[in-house]
């Protein structure tokens, strides 16, 4: 792979992947002027609304929106802004989307990649900066992946039936 920064490695993993099936799309809260992962990378230039959505400020609408879009066939892409905000959606990603899979006996999976960045350094403050990965990587059904390189970035980006947090 050339040589990428890690964030248009996720464009890039976004892009192909959306490339790749019809029924990848994503969907992150985007205020205007704000540039986040997908608008850098031209997704909804690219593909259109219907496939690149800009939600409302609730992550809990956000997440259990892409967990129904899952279980109707579609392999949505979520991005969360910082992982702090993963609080909002325990429920539609630990009550649903993890557990969905067991308790159909494996008729049904939640094909959805979730998204979001954790840690400080950014200068973002105390509720936007928390490591909490480590809530995630307790709970059955989950996928949690923390890339450290631009190359693992692109890897583990692309939709699979398990659900990894980035």
């Amino acid at each position: 792979m050339a040589e990428l920064r890690y964030n248009h490695a996720v464009n890039r993993a976004m892009a192909d992947a959306m490339a790749a099936d019809p029924r990848s799309c994503c969907s992150a809260r985007m205020s205007p002027g704000r540039v986040g992962l997908w608008r850098d990378a031209g997704l909804r230039d690219r593909f259109g609304q219907e496939r690149v959505r800009d939600t409302p400020i609730s992550e809990a609408a956000i997440v259990g929106m892409a967990v129904g879009a899952a279980l109707s066939g579609l392999k949505p892409i979520v991005e969360i802004s910082f992982i702090d905000f993963m609080t909002f959606a325990m429920d539609a990603v630990v009550n649903q989307a993890a557990k969905m899979r067991t308790m159909f006996g494996s008729q049904v999976s939640v094909p959805m990649v979730l998204r979001t960045q954790h840690g400080g350094g950014a200068g973002s403050g105390p509720q936007h900066s928390q490591c909490l990965e480590a809530w995630f990587t307790h709970v059955p059904g989950l996928k949690v992946v923390c890339p450290s390189d631009p190359a693992s970035a692109y890897a583990c980006c692309a939709p699979r039936s398990t659900i990894p947090i980035l």
